[in-house]
This record gives C-alpha cells, sequence and structure tokens, in this order.
C-alpha cells in the first residue's frame, strides 16, 4: 500500500482537444515517477494524475501531526490580594472621651491589652436614670397605637412638646448655674491650695531659723543647724511640737504629690486643724536670742490671718457645695415634673385611633435606645483587645469624643493571613488544595513567596466566569514585607500529564457526550475517530484515548465532512 504524506494535491486540466492523447500519455508518466519516488502523491482509488497545481477536484484540508505530552509545567498567572483571617475595628462600649491611647499605628498587641481609656461623659447612675425616663417615653410612644383622632392626637402632642420644651428650658437655665458654679468651686480649690502653701510658709518661719526647713527637714546635720529648738526645749512641748512638725511635713509631701488638692474638702479641714495648732503654739513664744518680740509678733499674725482665710474660703466652699447639690436636686425635680405632664397627656390618648405606623416607629426607636444605653450601664471605661495583632489605623486622638458608633483603631492579626486570587473556569482543572502556589507583590515583583492552597470556591461567578481560591502564608516565611491589602501576582503551577495527545481544540468536534477529530487515512480519505478528552486549557486539547501520534488530524477545511470522502491536504 502506498504511504499518505500530505504535501501536494491534484491539479486537473484540458491542454485542448487536439492534446488529449499526449496529455494523458504525460500524466501516466507523472503518476508512475512521483510514487516511486517519495510516494507523495494521494491515491483516493482512481485514475486521475497528482500534480502540483491551483485547481482541485477534492477539498482542500490543513492537516498536523499530534504531539505527546512530556511533564510540562506551566503557571497560571492571576491578580490577587493579600488578606487576614482576622481584621476588624475596636469600638467603645460607652459614651465618652479618650483620656489615654496605650497604643499607636504599627504597635503589636496581644488579646486582653488595654488599648486606650476613656472618660466617662456620665456615670452609671445618670444612664440609669435616663433608661428610666427612656421607659417612660416607651410606655407614652405605644399608647400613641391607641390614639381616636387627629385633632384630639394633635392636642395631646402640643402639650407633650410644650412640657419639653419647657423640660428643655428649665434644664438649660440649671445646667448653665451648675457650670458656674463649677468654675467657681474650681477657683476656690485653686485658692485653696495657695493658702496651703502660705500657712506652710508662715509656720516653716515660727519652726526654723530658715526658710528650707520644711524640705530640708529629715535632713539631720543641717536641720539641727536652723532648727529653733531653743524655743521649745525644758518647756515640756518637744514631743508634741516634734510630732506637730512631722504633721506639717507630710502636708507639704501631700502637696507636692498633688494627692492633697484631689479633695479640697479634706484639704481644707486638715488645713484648718493644722492652723489652730499653729496659732496655739505660737502664743507661747518668748523673746530669745534667734526670735525677737518683734518677729514673734510678726509671726502670730501671719498664722492667724492665713487661718481667718481658711476658714473663709471653708466656708464659702461648703456654700458653693450645697448650692450644687441643690441646682441637681432641682434637675431631678424638673425631670419628675415634666414626666409627669407627659404621662398625663399620654393618659388621654388611649381612646386616639390611627397614627398606629408612626407611633409604632417612635417605641421601636425609644427601644433600640434603651438598649444602647443598657450596653452601656456597668460597661468599663477601658478598652481591650479582640485579638492579637498589629494596629493598621488609629481613628481617634486624646481628648476626642467617642460613641459606640465611631472607631478608635482598626487591628489585623498578622500571624494569620493569606492571598486571594481567581482563576477561570478553565483553570479549574489544574487547582488542588494543598498545592503550593508563589506570589510576588505588584511593587516588588523579584520578592517571591510561597502559600498552600486551603480552601477553593464550590460556585463559578456567574458573571465573569471566575472561581475563588485562597492560600495561607505559612508565618515563618514573612519577613514583615507581605502586608494586608497589598495587591499581589499569583502563579499556580500546571502539571500536564504524561503521555496525552495534544491537539489544537478547534479540531475537536463535540456533539453531546460525545467528542470525535477527523482523520486522513493512508487513501487520503476522512476518517472520523471518537476521542476521550482529558481537559482542554490554553486553546490545547488534551487527548487520552482513540488517537495516536501518527495520525493526521485535519484542523482547517472549507467544506463540511463526511466519512469517507477524499480530500486533498496541505499542512
Amino acid at each position: 500500500m502506498k504511504q499518505f504524506i500530505p504535501t501536494q494535491y491534484r491539479h486537473y486540466s484540458l491542454i485542448g482537444i487536439g492534446g488529449i492523447i499526449a496529455t494523458a500519455l504525460l500524466i501516466n508518466f507523472l503518476v508512475i515517477q512521483d510514487w516511486s519516488q517519495a510516494g507523495a502523491g494521494h491515491d483516493h482509488g482512481h485514475d486521475h494524475a497528482t500534480i502540483q497545481g491551483s485547481d482541485s477536484l477534492y477539498p482542500l484540508v490543513t492537516v498536523i501531526r499530534p504531539s505527546s505530552t512530556n511533564d510540562e509545567i506551566e503557571k497560571i498567572e492571576a491578580a490577587g490580594q493579600v488578606l487576614s483571617k482576622k481584621q476588624g475595628q475596636v469600638f467603645a462600649r460607652r459614651d465618652g472621651v479618650v483620656r489615654r491611647l496605650q497604643v499607636d499605628l504599627g504597635d503589636t498587641v496581644y488579646q486582653g491589652q488595654i488599648l486606650a481609656s476613656l472618660q466617662s461623659d456620665r456615670d452609671d447612675a445618670a444612664i440609669a436614670a435616663e433608661i428610666g425616663f427612656k421607659k417612660r417615653q416607651l410606655e407614652l410612644a405605644r399608647e400613641r397605637a391607641l390614639v381616636k383622632t387627629d385633632s384630639h392626637l394633635a392636642m395631646v402632642e402640643v402639650s407633650i412638646d410644650t412640657a419639653k420644651q419647657e423640660q428643655d428650658a428649665r434644664l438649660s437655665q440649671v445646667d448653665a448655674q451648675i457650670t458656674g458654679l463649677e468654675k467657681e468651686l474650681g477657683q476656690k480649690a485653686a485658692q485653696v491650695e495657695t493658702v496651703a502653701y502660705d500657712l506652710l510658709d508662715s509656720i516653716a518661719e515660727a519652726l526654723f531659723t530658715r526658710t528650707d526647713g520644711i524640705s530640708n527637714y529629715y535632713r539631720h546635720s543641717s536641720f539641727d543647724y536652723y532648727r529653733r529648738t531653743q524655743i521649745y526645749y525644758g518647756q515640756g512641748q518637744e514631743t508634741e511640737v516634734k510630732a506637730y512638725e512631722k504633721d506639717v511635713i507630710q502636708l507639704y509631701k501631700d502637696l507636692k504629690a498633688g494627692t492633697a488638692q484631689q479633695d479640697p474638702d479634706l484639704l481644707i479641714e486638715r488645713l484648718v486643724e493644722l492652723g489652730n495648732r499653729g496659732r496655739l503654739y505660737a502664743q507661747g513664744y518668748s523673746d530669745s536670742p534667734s526670735l525677737q518680740d518683734d518677729q514673734i509678733d510678726h509671726i502670730r499674725k501671719e498664722i492667724a490671718e492665713t487661718v481667718d482665710h481658711i476658714i473663709d474660703i471653708s466656708l464659702e466652699f461648703t456654700e458653693k457645695e450645697s448650692e450644687l447639690a441643690a441646682l441637681s436636686s432641682g434637675k431631678d425635680q424638673i425631670l419628675a415634673e415634666t414626666t409627669r405632664t407627659i404621662v398625663s397627656s399620654q393618659q388621654e390618648r388611649v381612646e386616639i385611633e390611627g397614627e398606629r405606623k408612626d407611633a409604632d416607629i417612635d417605641a421601636a426607636e425609644i427601644e433600640a435606645e434603651i438598649a444602647k444605653l443598657q450596653q452601656q450601664l456597668g460597661a468599663s471605661s477601658t478598652i481591650y483587645a479582640p485579638f492579637s495583632g498589629v494596629i493598621t489605623k488609629r481613628h481617634v486622638s486624646v481628648g476626642d469624643s467617642v460613641n459606640d458608633d465611631r472607631p478608635l483603631f482598626s487591628l489585623v492579626d498578622d500571624t494569620h493571613k493569606f492571598v486571594r486570587f481567581h482563576i477561570t473556569e478553565n483553570d479549574m482543572p489544574f487547582i488542588q488544595e494543598s498545592s503550593v502556589i508563589e506570589f510576588s507583590p505588584t511593587a516588588a515583583p523579584s520578592q517571591i513567596y510561597p502559600a498552600t492552597i486551603r480552601r477553593i470556591a464550590k460556585a463559578i461567578d456567574p458573571v465573569n466566569r471566575t472561581i475563588l481560591v485562597e492560600a495561607d502564608i505559612d508565618h515563618n516565611d514573612d519577613d514583615g514585607r507581605i502586608l494586608t491589602e497589598m495587591t499581589v501576582r499569583a502563579l499556580v503551577p500546571v502539571s500536564i500529564e504524561e503521555g496525552l495527545i495534544a491537539i489544537p481544540e478547534v479540531a475537536l468536534e463535540v456533539s453531546g457526550s460525545k467528542s470525535q477529530v477527523f482523520t486522513v487515512n493512508a487513501e487520503a480519505e476522512v476518517a472520523a475517530i471518537e476521542v476521550q478528552v482529558a481537559y482542554v486549557y490554553g486553546g490545547t486539547a488534551y487527548i487520552s484515548e482513540g488517537i495516536t501520534g501518527s495520525d493526521w488530524i485535519i484542523v482547517k477545511t472549507p467544506v463540511a465532512l463526511d466519512e469517507g470522502q477524499p480530500v486533498d491536504t496541505t499542512l
């Protein structure tokens, strides 16, 4: 049998009526010569010549030899992003003002670590009072669902609004008075601190020959030098005066440490007690080489005036505090009176019909406010890290007012990062869990890191026909340059099974569950062969059964083909 080699196609032409016989003789000669040299002609079982030309009696098809795969390794490239399994924002559970920030941008924190502390705008008592007031409001809002007529409802609403406006006006006035009193108390507290140092100065002049006697009290060598010991020794008051000196020194230390000023009332009481004792001791002073009569009179006068000033301030302080307490009580009374007015007006709406929907909405809003307040009740003013990680954003500064809707920090767990990317549905056969991929930051393509595929989506995005894939990054492979939200280039290795037959995808004919290819046999006729397709990737179909590497595969044809159809071929 002649060997089929697709290099030429048949050409038939009529030279003329007078040269038919000569042409036939030439064709027979060429046929014999062609097959004897290389078998390059295409014999279809017909007595036709095979010569080079531009016309053919048969369709001209393009054929190729398929190739065999040999453990080829390719890579699927995809755009991706680095994400963290744990990331979120940290909120306060109650309203307040940021008093201290313990961490800043870029800090690593552990779960339960203190991140910030707040100065609460209101204490639990105020929140509880507001909850009670809101609950009463809720009762009134629910009764609104029972209204009867719009006119009656409007009258009740006017009454309630008037009561609330009156409440707001009266409370605003009281708040202004409270603010003024608090400011005055602050000024008085500052005066108390000043007069405390004045008292120490006057007492120091009575006890010591030098002005730094108090600050150097426990330095015994110099203390013996400048203490007025001759005034008290031998008079039976040495032990008592020494105890007094120590009380005075303790006051000096507390003032310097800032602890004495924390409670102005207690400080005033302490100053009056020390001043009266000092004034009592000053009555027993007598003339001595270190203290003359005019000095004694001056000391007595200074101590007495200072103590009197302290007592005056104490009376003023007590008076202001009483006024402040009365105003605070007055606020509660105003609130109670207004509440009674609102409740009374609300009772008138029991039989009012209509406006049920709006009333229900109001009730729902109040319930939400109550729930929010109840969450704040007893909530800590200290903000803790909900999990370990890195602070990626700081949203507030010291002194900012915050609530449960405003985040303080953004936190990311940098020990559990992963790469998220999408592949096409055609790449699906090559993606497997536990496969190791490589990725590199978009901004630094030379930096290559590994990641292991752990999660593959079970559904295809119907819009862009892609599949979501996530690959975990080993914490030990992180050199600190892999940042959350970073865009990366992912490379997924693709292994082509050895021994498959690779043909162009265009040569594959698919009909239902049946796949076939058209080949050209040794007789230059079309043969339809059913094949088993392993997968299709990158424009190539990989065949596991049906054809071999020696078959000639038709990849291009100008007409529809049938089994056994004779064709001419070209590469």
